[in-house]
């Protein structure tokens, strides 16, 4: 008798880990240079930030989508995510870093296995990403998805002369969703 292959086992434990995903919307986009946060901005008919949350939710490994927003946009967010099935938001706080912390904090009560934190401007999110990101998850307590750099890099000195260029080979610039494993 043939027995199962290996990876199949591993493969149907990874499935039965909880997965969660904090999408960071509270930032106020000042850089956007727009009269309202680039999550909110219009893109091929919904806000950039429903199309991101919508990827989560359609996912069927995310188990819960926790949104956290800056708490002069609770109106605004209603409006922009009517009907999406996500957790109910979470108000965020001066940084990025504490608006993820509220969210951790949110599922303390039920945590997952696996976290995944996205920023809620980027609506380019799919669900290969995501699956490629989890299945980082199934072999490390933390993954992160990459791309190469391929611009070319130079150091500068205080006058803001060149003095080298920096090789690129082992640098590569990070994405979101990034993940981790929660009790981690």
């Amino acid at each position: 008798m043939v027995g199962k292959p290996q990876w199949e086992g591993q493969l149907a434990a990874e499935t039965a880990k909880t997965c969660d995903v904090i999408v960071v919307a509270a930032g106020r986009g000042q850089r956007f240079g727009a009269d309202l946060p680039k999550q909110y901005a219009p893109l091929a008919g919904q806000s950039v930030l429903r199309w991101t949350l919508a990827a989560f939710a359609r996912h069927a490994r995310i188990r819960h989508v926790v949104p956290v927003i800056h708490p002069d946009d609770t109106e605004r967010f209603a409006v922009e995510t009517a009907g999406l099935a996500v957790q109910p938001s979470v108000t965020g706080g001066a940084t990025r870093q504490e608006s993820v912390l509220r969210g951790l904090e949110a599922l303390s009560a039920s945590p997952p296995d696996w976290i995944l934190i996205h920023d809620g401007a980027r609506p380019a999110v799919d669900a290969g990403l995501i699956d490629r990101v989890l299945g980082g998850l199934a072999q490390s307590p933390a993954a992160i998805p990459v791309l190469a750099v391929a611009d070319t890099l130079k150091r500068i000195d205080a006058n803001a002369v060149v003095q080298d260029t920096v090789p690129r080979t082992h640098l590569v610039r990070a994405q979101t969703p990034q993940g981790f494993h929660f009790d981690k």
